[in-house]
């Protein structure tokens, strides 16, 4: 009975490092998994950050001049939704001195924005988009997986059958 099991360990390897088509499967099932994880990374929030250091600003506009300087910083969070569409956050400030009046300007912001195709997938507002593309990946990836554990089985036991011809001849 070891030595059966061993006699299958040892098939399984040898199916494993000569078999181009269980590679080609195997690659298959890589790429569900790629495509699955690049998924459910897309559903997290993204923040995204922006600055302007600093700028210097000399216009000479006929009868005033200005020199300024400024900087500004700000953030913007993205979601995506599960209907297929995107929500955005965004808050900036922005700084400036102008040297010639010495006096400051302080311009801040907010900015939401919402993203949202219709007719995507069955409905003009399909609730669950996002649900159901994440559950088709995971289909997909389960399907790759089972047809290359298949033929994995297959091969083995076909190696096994020639083995056993090989030995009874």
């Amino acid at each position: 009975l070891t030595s059966l099991s061993s006699l299958q360990q040892q098939l399984e390897r040898e199916v494993e490092a000569n078999s181009l088509d269980l590679d080609q499967l195997q690659y298959v099932v890589g790429l569900q998994q790629a495509q699955l994880d690049f998924a459910k990374q897309s559903a997290r929030p993204k923040l995204g950050l922006s600055a302007t250091p600093y700028a210097y600003t000399d216009s000479r506009p006929v009868g005033s001049p200005t020199k300024t300087q400024s900087f500004s910083f700000g953030g913007t969070l993205t979601q995506s939704l599960p209907t297929a569409g995107t929500l955005s956050v965004g808050v900036k400030q922005s700084s400036s001195y102008n040297i010639d009046k010495s006096a400051w300007t302080q311009t801040p912001s907010v900015t939401v924005s919402l993203q949202q195709p219709l007719f995507v997938g069955s409905a003009p507002l399909a609730t669950s988009y996002q649900k159901d593309q994440l559950e088709k990946q995971v289909l997909k990836l389960s399907s790759a997986t089972m047809q290359a554990d298949s033929l994995k089985r297959t091969l083995v036991v076909q190696n096994a059958r020639l083995l056993h011809v090989r030995q009874s001849l």
